[in-house]
Order: C-alpha cells, then structure tokens, then sequence
C-alpha cells in the first residue's frame, strides 16, 4: 500500500514537472535580441572649447576676449544606421560658431562641420565612439574692426566616450589661413546626440 502511494506521488511530480519544462522551451528571446530600431534621424548639439588663438579683441573697460580655432557651439542634423544592436554609425552636417561680447561689431569664426563617427554601444549605456570630421566656410569677420580671414578646408578625426545620449569628446585638427598661418583647431567639448 505504501509503495503504491510512493508510485502515484512520483507519478504525479512527474505530470507536475512536464508542463514547466514545456513553459521554460517556450520562454521569450533573451534580453539582447529585443528589436531596435536600425536606422532614422540624428540631431545633435556640442559645445567645444580649445585651440590656438586666432584673434583678440580689446575692449574700452581694457579688458581682452580671445577667439579660438577650436572653440564654439555647434548643432547639426544627419542620419545613422545599427548594423548591430551594438554598433551604430552616424553622419551629420552642422554649423559651428562662436562670436565675442563686442556690442559695436559682428566680431565671429564660422564653419560647417560634416562628421562621420561610428560608435560601440554596451549594455549598460556606455557609449564609444570614433571617427572623421571635415570643416569646410571656416571663415573669421573681424566685423569692420578687423580683416576678414578665409581658412583651408580641413580633415581631423574625433573621439568619444559617454553614456546613452551624452558624450565627451576630443577632436584633432589644423587650421591654415590663407596667408599660410597654421593654427591648432584640437578641441574638447559635450556632445548630446538624439536618434529618432
């Protein structure tokens, strides 16, 4: 009697486990095969500071304000691809600037950054990231109250470390104007990228 009990209950563990095998065989696909999206829009903002002095202003109250090849905010619009869930690629054209506290002139350094920067995603949202850059209308008014100067096209290359949407970056760079000056244009800064 007591060995037929022992059958059924063994019997019935039996019955029990089979359907939580079952469930577990048809468990979802783990975390890192979630669909993302592979490809879409990229909007980005940086703020940069750095570079060789390429222009100083002085002003009534004798103090000064420098102009520098690597300094300026900059916004730009573009595309990117993620051939891989970890793995993206972008590209973007923008506009960079950066001007002076003058009041009485137009004093400013312009130029159009195109940049192709690919990047490595991990898991906990550290980004890194690398890649080309060429500026091109690199371009100094001195707003009446100096020479306009006209710079060389130029090719550098960008790094970046950061997290999800937000990163640090470091960009190498020359700058030559068109009298044959040379000007460092490294520059460091904070890059918000938003992909859509």
């Amino acid at each position: 009697m007591m060995m037929r009990g022992g059958a059924a209950c063994g019997a019935v563990m039996l019955l029990c486990a089979a359907p939580a095998h079952v469930a577990r065989a048809q468990s979802p696909q783990p975390a890192n095969a979630v669909p993302y999206q592979r490809y879409g829009l990229v909007v980005e903002g940086a703020a940069e500071f750095g570079g060789d002095e390429v222009a100083r202003v002085y002003f009534d109250d004798n103090s000064t304000q420098s102009v520098r090849a690597g300094q300026g905010l900059s916004a730009g619009v573009g595309f990117y691809m993620r051939p891989e869930q970890d793995v993206s690629i972008r590209t973007t054209i923008g506009f960079k600037y950066v001007t002076t506290k003058a009041s009485n002139a137009d004093i400013h350094l312009s130029r159009v950054p195109i940049n192709l920067i690919a990047s490595y995603h991990f898991d906990n949202g550290v980004r890194l990231g690398g890649g080309g850059i060429w500026q091109t209308g690199i371009k100094f008014h001195g707003g009446g109250l100096g020479p306009n100067v006209d710079f060389d096209n130029s090719l550098g290359y960008t790094l970046e470390v950061g997290w999800r949407w937000i990163v640090a970056s470091y960009t190498g760079m020359d700058y030559k104007d068109e009298f044959g000056g040379k000007y460092k244009a490294d520059s460091y800064g904070i890059r918000l990228i938003g992909e859509f």
